[in-house]
């Protein structure tokens, strides 16, 4: 799992040994080879500017096409066999849309006031696997956002803990755990609907924060703004807020 982080593979590729690696999502096949520790830092499922403003200069009207095609799926709960056979959670046909008006009510949240959504992460999974983030892990990242975050009551934050919580059983705080200890004092603080399905979100949020989230990407194809707190692979390509240290983060958030 995860063989571009793995201690083997740097030992290997430092002693001139070369590592192969399956591309996850490709078909039938493909695998790319890393002969470089500097290589290794890349991520499987990304790509290179370069290659993102190729595809935007040149193939916009195609990938614009493919990619209303595949996010309306994936919105809905629908797999794409050939491109991504598995479906998150969160989209799952079991979850429930909300509207603006929905979870206004549903949430008793101030209909004046924008609303912003965190999307949580599983603390324990791959937590140190990026190339640079502004907090050490996904606990302590939340456990300061949430700090930050109830000085700032002109806007609706919704937290939501990620779908996947329950396979980790993880022995430290979870996301509701940290974020109940606001719920009181910080009316403009919120717990997501355990039924809210991810892809209603478009129809009632104003921004989206994340350390490295697959939201971010979604929605920031949706035009949403979204605050991305770590280097991923979708990052450094212009469309979404990277803030540099946690001054900038919470100058963000305000």
């Amino acid at each position: 799992i995860y063989l571009m982080y793995g201690v083997m593979a740097h030992v290997a590729v430092a002693r001139g040994i070369p590592v192969y690696g399956r591309k996850p999502g490709s078909t039938p096949m493909s695998v790319k080879t890393y002969s470089n520790i500097n290589e290794l830092k890349r991520y499987e499922i990304g790509f290179r500017k370069a290659e993102y403003e190729h595809i935007y200069h040149l193939h916009q009207d195609k990938a614009k096409a493919f990619t209303k095609e595949f996010l309306g799926k994936r919105f809905e709960g629908i797999s794409t066999p050939e491109v991504d056979p598995w479906n998150p959670l969160g989209y799952s046909s079991d979850k429930q849309d909300y509207s603006r008006e929905k979870i206004i009510e549903e949430l008793g949240l101030n209909p004046d006031n924008p609303i912003a959504i965190i999307m949580c992460h599983t603390f324990t999974d791959a937590a140190h696997a990026d190339n640079r983030q502004i907090y050490s892990d996904f606990h302590e990242w939340l456990k300061d956002t949430l700090e930050i975050i109830s000085k700032i009551p002109h806007i609706n934050w919704i937290v939501k803990p990620h779908p996947e919580d329950k396979f980790y059983n993880s022995k430290i705080d979870n996301a509701i755990a940290l974020t109940e200890k606001y719920l009181d004092e910080c009316p403009w603080i919120k717990l997501a609907p355990p039924d809210l399905k991810t892809g209603s979100i478009i129809n009632f949020v104003n921004a989206l924060i994340t350390v490295r989230g697959t939201a971010a990407l979604e929605y920031s194809v949706m035009g949403i703004p979204c605050i991305v707190t770590s280097r991923f692979n979708y990052t450094g390509l212009g469309f979404t807020h990277e803030p540099n240290s946690r001054d900038e983060y919470i100058q963000l958030l305000s």
